[in-house]
């Protein structure tokens, strides 16, 4: 759902996402298949450097000795890409309230406590990940749903709403005739 202030989201400007893919290294964005130029930020993990610009979104990882550090530069997802990829992160469906159509540009970082800094598996991987001795966290750490709240705008609440599942009841290892 929207936030109080509603959504902080920048609608991408790539409304070919095909031409996007394939344009020219040369105006500052990437070829397709090629990492973008990533520098170490004022907070010493891992920022996009000025005036670059990644094809697809991309997401690095840091665990450090007290936690997990996640960076996400999103481009041309629509709301349902989002709640996906929020589902993988709570492991729990997140369903997209937010009545927002189109395809957003947008940066999200959070954290998640950890013993040890262990980084959970979590599918897609992440396209970079890097391990740091030192906290990752100052003090308590900017959970994934504040970080929605206050990066994007978006309020993320328990509810009960409809659900596709797949069942499977019974697998047999010899196919059998039908």
């Amino acid at each position: 759902m929207a936030g109080k202030n509603g959504p902080k989201l920048k609608e991408s400007p790539a409304a070919n996402q095909e031409a996007a893919e394939t344009a020219a290294a040369d105006d500052g964005t990437l070829a397709p298949g090629t990492a973008p130029k990533l520098t170490t930020g004022l907070d010493g993990f891992p920022g996009l450097a000025p005036g670059g610009d990644v094809p697809r979104s991309y997401e690095a990882v840091v665990s450090g000795s007290d936690g997990i550090l996640y960076k996400l530069w999103a481009r041309r997802e629509t709301m349902q890409q989002l709640a996906e990829r929020l589902s993988g992160q709570l492991d729990r469906a997140v369903l997209d309230m937010t009545e927002l159509k189109g395809q957003y540009d947008f940066a999200l970082a959070w954290t998640i406590d950890s013993a040890g800094g262990m980084a959970p598996r979590t599918y897609p991987p992440p396209d970079r990940i890097e391990r740091s001795n030192t906290p990752v966290t100052s003090g308590p750490g900017l959970s994934i749903l504040t970080a929605v709240q206050e990066q994007l705008g978006l309020r993320l609440e328990p509810g009960k709403g409809p659900l596709e599942m797949l069942i499977v009841d019974q697998v047999r290892k010899i196919p059998t005739g039908n």
